[in-house]
């Protein structure tokens, strides 16, 4: 009973120790419909419409739908993949297959159909709210349990949609359910909200960059000339990447030594940055030790390099906010002043296709230091420049400090949702609990 709230009886359960009140139910006890997608072929898409086929990669990273990249199908279409159910407001959907059990809930005010490799869930809401199975589907605690019904296929490891029924949940009564999802859920809504502004305010950054470096919209009335890339504004010049700062790339240490490996020094691969939300890498996946370092071609690179991916998934770019080393599929570029930052951010974003069409290889395509120092660009005024970075420097502070409080919201999270499924953690007086909130709002 190792750090239990020795306050609280305990049972023994399939599942472990729990509190004495709670029960363990199948899910297929707790639900009206389990149902299974389609298996058909992926249907054509339309350029736009009100209905949407929901992809595994709508499924977000935290238990919210991503909705950047949508599919639009025809009202035919739509009937044919919901005439087993047609999915509503609260309905969770699981990934059975590649993402296994990647979960999410479904927001009120679109027409979804689910897709390919995906299950519906809808629960009998006097017994579990859609919230509270989110939740515990979303924790830890849940791993055991997908483990114990996850199948391994030919290619890829599978969900079968008949084993979804036999999930086995904690269930303490509704109101302790309540309780568990306003102190969690709320926590996660500030996530979301969070990485939602971190999008907005990226984008209007970039956007910004756009209208003045590249379409030129405030300077139309000025004069221009000639250059080697076309009309630019009197006063401006062509200049190369290598003119933007100190260029690097990366090394690997050896990973038969394990002295090199588990130290504290950040060691950022291609996957470490693609998987980011927003431009700053805060973490990395492995880290290595100052023997290791000392053991590669990579340096250690200062807070506020510039990190893009240069072999295989190309162009992909953020900020380091602490010094990092990274692998040999980088470029790394040192700013020459600290003006030039977010400048470069979002040359190097705008300019994405340019260096995947500079890229050579025959295993897979990678731009190499020599071709990216030599690509040229438009460079603007000093005072230019030095205006564009104070306005859009606090929009990215903002970015950088929604980050670093995700990350802290995160663990708390985490914390949270796996002391609260386990019964460690409690709430006192759910019932209570829920009236002083409601007063509260």
């Amino acid at each position: 009973m190792k750090n239990f709230d020795k306050s609280i009886l305990f049972k023994q359960s399939e599942l472990g120790l729990l509190p004495s009140s709670w029960k363990v139910e199948r899910l297929g006890s707790l639900t009206s419909h389990i149902i299974d997608c389609l298996h058909e072929k992926k249907p054509d898409f339309i350029d736009e419409g009100d209905k949407i086929y929901f992809e595994v990669y709508n499924i977000g990273k935290d238990g919210f739908p991503d909705l950047t990249e949508i599919n639009h199908v025809t009202d035919e279409v739509y009937n044919n993949w919901i005439k087993r159910l047609k999915p509503q407001h609260r309905d969770i959907v699981i990934s059975k297959t590649g993402r296994v059990g990647a979960v999410t809930i479904l927001p009120y005010g679109y027409n979804f159909c689910i897709g390919r490799n995906q299950v519906l869930i809808r629960t009998e809401s006097t017994k579990i709210l859609p919230e509270f199975l989110l939740l515990y589907l979303y924790s830890s605690n849940f791993k055991g349990e997908l483990k114990r019904l996850t199948t391994d296929g030919t290619i890829l490891k599978s969900l079968h949609v008949k084993y979804i029924s036999q999930i086995r949940v904690p269930l303490p009564d509704i109101d302790e359910q309540k309780a568990i999802v306003e102190i969690v859920y709320s926590l996660m809504i500030k996530i979301k909200n969070n990485e939602e502004m971190n999008l907005t305010l990226d984008s209007f950054a970039h956007s910004l960059f756009l209208c003045w470096f590249v379409r030129f919209d405030p300077f139309r009335d000025g004069e221009f000339e000639e250059s080697e890339l076309g009309k630019i504004p009197k006063g401006w010049k062509i200049i190369t990447n290598n003119d933007l700062g100190k260029i690097y790339g990366g090394g690997t240490p050896s990973t038969k030594k394990r002295e090199f490996w588990g130290g504290k020094i950040l060691f950022a691969t291609p996957t470490d940055v693609t998987r980011l939300s927003s431009p700053f890498l805060i973490e990395t996946e492995r880290k290595i030790t100052e023997s290791g370092l000392a053991n590669c071609s990579s340096k250690l690179h200062p807070k506020n390099s510039i990190l893009i991916t240069s072999r295989a998934t190309i162009g992909f770019v953020c900020i380091n906010y602490r010094e990092t080393s990274t692998n040999q599929g980088f470029i790394i570029i040192r700013p020459y002043k600290e003006e030039l930052l977010y400048f470069i951010l979002n040359h190097i974003k705008h300019c994405v296709p340019e260096i995947i069409a500079y890229a050579g290889g025959s295993t897979y395509r990678e731009i190499n230091k020599t071709t990216f120092k030599a690509l040229k660009l438009i460079y603007p005024s000093d005072n230019l420049l030095t205006k564009f970075h104070n306005i859009v420097k606090p929009l990215y502070e903002r970015v950088r400090n929604n980050v670093l409080e995700n990350q802290t919201l995160k663990t708390l999270r985490d914390s949270l949702l796996q002391q609260l499924f386990s019964g460690r953690l409690r709430v006192p007086n759910p019932e209570k609990f829920l009236v002083e909130l409601n007063e509260l709002n």
